[in-house]
């Protein structure tokens, strides 16, 4: 697993959004970088870091619309389900 700090996540963000914009990302490169950007939702609160994972999604979604948005909604139910899971109510 890939850890990656508050300071540098731009950084990481930046590299990202240019490698989308120049190579043709494969489905399972999508689906793997979004299933990655879903674990940053509980940890990156500070402005910066969200604007730099809506950088991310933004760039898949304008080279592989269908796919990221059919894989972003997959991988947010199931991030959903886990919340329910460990919630005390």
């Amino acid at each position: 697993m890939i850890i990656v700090c508050v300071c540098c996540w731009s950084l990481v963000s930046i590299m990202l959004v240019c490698y989308i914009n120049h190579t043709e990302f494969t489905d399972v490169a999508v689906r793997g970088v979004l299933r990655l950007l879903v674990l940053t939702l509980s940890r990156y609160r500070d402005r910066k870091s969200r604007h730099a994972v809506r950088n991310v999604v933004t760039q898949l979604a304008k080279q592989r619309a269908q796919l990221t948005c059919h894989t972003l909604v997959s991988v947010l139910a199931e991030f959903a389900a886990q919340q329910v899971k460990l919630s005390p109510w």
